[in-house]
């Protein structure tokens, strides 16, 4: 057998790049988009009702924006996109036809997991800066650089990333050991995240 007719298994960092990005086209071809857009655009939305009303009820609702996206819109977010990353292919019997290709499972489960947590991270951190710029807006884009707000924005949609990816990675987990991830990822949200929170 002569090594042109062998099959070439593709290098880790190229299947990686293709499992993420078939992740992130899957994640973002499902109809369950519309309903996490839409609990995506409630801060934003609540935001502007605040600011509307009045500039008092704003500041006493600023402390609470980056909490409600850290305890309670990422670890949701996450849920969806996390538990899915694997639970789908079982669901799907798919998941036989991709341990048969030539990657390695690992790197198999560590790019749909990264993929998952790039959308995620990608629709919070718009949501949050929606948020975070009407709450700061004061007529100009040259106030948000003086005052050093698009520092603190830039940091907390860091902090957003480094949160999706390991909550997502958690929901992945749990997908893979529980057999209703979707009921215990809201267990631990509601029991773990917001009753330690608030």
């Amino acid at each position: 057998m002569t090594s042109g007719s062998k099959a070439r298994s593709p290098g880790l960092i190229a299947a990686l790049l293709v499992i993420v990005s078939m992740q992130v086209r899957s994640l973002l071809n499902r109809k369950r988009l519309v309903f996490l857009v839409v609990l995506l655009l409630l801060p934003p939305f609540v935001t502007l009702m605040m600011k509307l009303e009045s500039r008092n009820v704003l500041r006493d609702w600023l402390p609470f924006v980056p909490q409600a996206y850290l305890v309670f819109m990422l670890p949701i977010l996450s849920l969806f996109h996390g538990a899915s990353a694997v639970a789908d292919e079982v669901d799907d019997r798919t998941l036989g036809y991709l341990l048969m290709r030539p990657i390695p499972r690992d790197v198999l489960v560590f790019g749909k997991v990264m993929g998952a947590a790039l959308v995620t991270a990608i629709l919070a951190s718009f949501s949050y800066a929606l948020s975070h710029q009407l709450v700061h807006w004061k007529g100009s884009v040259a106030t948000m650089f003086e005052d050093g707000l698009v520092l603190d924005l830039l940091g907390m949609i860091g902090l957003i990333f480094w949160a999706a990816l390991l909550y997502t990675t958690f929901a992945a987990f749990l997908s893979l050991v529980v057999k209703w991830p979707t009921l215990a990822a809201i267990f631990y949200v509601v029991l773990i995240e917001i009753g330690c929170c608030y």
